[in-house]
Formats: structure tokens, sequence, C-alpha cells
């Protein structure tokens, strides 16, 4: 059974809009619905937005629901100064960047594991950026053109590298140390490093795919809060669309 989480419900309402026979469970904190996508079953989940959050929903769905893998396509902070807004990062290695139990553990380590980056398996990584870049080819079905012109969204790029996550929306001030401290991060978000580590000590797979909304700063919440309603549902969609016929 393949899970596809998204934190709020700009993340998941074109999703549960484009299921049949599907079913909801509701629980305190986060909302389930087990149907058919696009020809292929699928939980599609709103875990609320934060890592507990959404550890505590990825566990209840491996574990009551034994899916696998988790699917994660939301949005993020863009971090890499050659990000922009409509731009999609696909999650290779994941890192809790306000994880930090030192001098007992190096710092950003998850302690008890030993290890301070989770990683998608490269083949998974791989479906996630031929889909996306689908997605880009047909030429981003659903997104009003003037939309992408009020977001400056031209021809979107798609890349795969390090994802960062932590209990915070990133702002101006924030972005700057998490690029001194994490070069190689391309984007910011809340959610991706804990469901992954969920993941990985339940030995099942992860992906995050983060359509980067903002360039965290000054002017984060705006954008934000335009792009969550007019632009994000439409990526969603049209992304899991593409990676479902690929895994």
């Amino acid at each position: 059974m393949i899970g596809i989480l998204g934190a709020m419900e700009v993340e998941t309402r074109a999703l549960v809009a484009a299921m049949t026979d599907a079913t909801l469970t509701a629980r305190p904190g986060f909302e389930i619905w087990d149907g058919t996508l696009f020809g292929r079953r699928c939980i599609v989940a709103r875990c609320g937005m934060g890592k507990v959050s959404a550890a505590a929903t990825t566990q209840h769905l491996i574990a009551m629901r034994n899916v696998n893998p988790v699917i994660v396509c939301g949005m993020a902070g863009g971090l890499h100064p050659a990000l922009r807004l409509g731009d999609v990062v696909v999650g290779s290695a994941y890192l809790q960047h306000d994880v930090d139990a030192s001098p007992i553990f190096p710092r950003y380590e998850a302690p008890g594991l030993g290890i301070d980056r989770f990683e998608s398996p490269p083949e998974l990584v791989a479906a996630g950026v031929e889909a996306v870049q689908a997605f880009i080819d047909a030429g981003l079905p659903g997104v009003w053109l003037d939309e992408r012109r009020a977001f400056g969204i031209d021809t979107p790029v798609v890349r795969s590298g390090l994802i960062a996550t932590g209990d915070q929306f990133i702002t101006e001030t924030r972005r700057d140390g998490l690029r001194a401290d994490l070069p190689d991060a391309l984007c910011a978000e809340m959610e991706g490093a804990a469901i992954a580590q969920v993941c990985y000590m339940n030995g099942g797979s992860f992906l995050a795919l983060r359509i980067i909304s903002d360039n965290a700063d000054a002017s984060a919440a705006v954008d934000f809060k335009r792009f969550a309603e007019n632009i994000a549902p439409h990526y969603t969609l049209g992304i899991i669309r593409e990676l479902l016929r690929r895994i």
C-alpha cells in the first residue's frame, strides 16, 4: 500500500478529490483517506505540521495499514540560492537541522541510531525526478498562466539532494544560518526527516518531493499563503499522478 502524506489541507485537497471509493478515518491530529488514486490503491493522509505530528501519523500508517513506501509531496522554503519559486526538490537525503544533543552525540545525529542523514532509495529518487520533469514538460497542467506570472514561474527546474527539517518556519535570519551550517541543503521544511527516520526504523522507504513556495526571507509568509492556495494543489496532483506511473 502506497502512503501519500501532506502536512496541510492544501497539500492533500486535490489528491483526495481525485480518489475513488475513498473512506475517511479521522483521528486526533490527522485524517486518512483509503481508496484508489489514478488506478492505484493508496492511502492519502493529512498529518498536520511539524515533526511530532508527521512521525505519529507515519508510524500509524506503517503499523496499522502496512504502508510502504511513504511519499510526501508538499511545500518548502528554498535555501539554495539558485532555487526559485515553482522549482521542485526531490529529496535524496534528510537531516533534522534542529537536533543537537552534543556533546553526548555529534550535532544533527539522531540519538541511538548513529546517523544524521536518512536516505531515499536511489531508484525511488530517480522515479521522483522523472515524475517532476514529466509534469514540467507537460506545461504545469492546472496552473493558470496569470498565477505563474505573479510568482515569476517560467521554466521550473527539478533538483535532487539534501532536505533540512526542523520545527520552525524559516525566515531570513534562520535561512542565512542554515546556509552557513548546511551548505549542501537545498530547502527547508517541517516534516521530511522525521518521516524518514520513522521509515528507517521500520525498515521502509520514503521520498519527499518539495515545491519551492517561498524564498525563506522577509516576504515568506505572504508568498506562502497565496502559493499554497493557488499553485501547490495543482503541482501535488500532477506530480503524484506521474510518480504513481513509475513506482
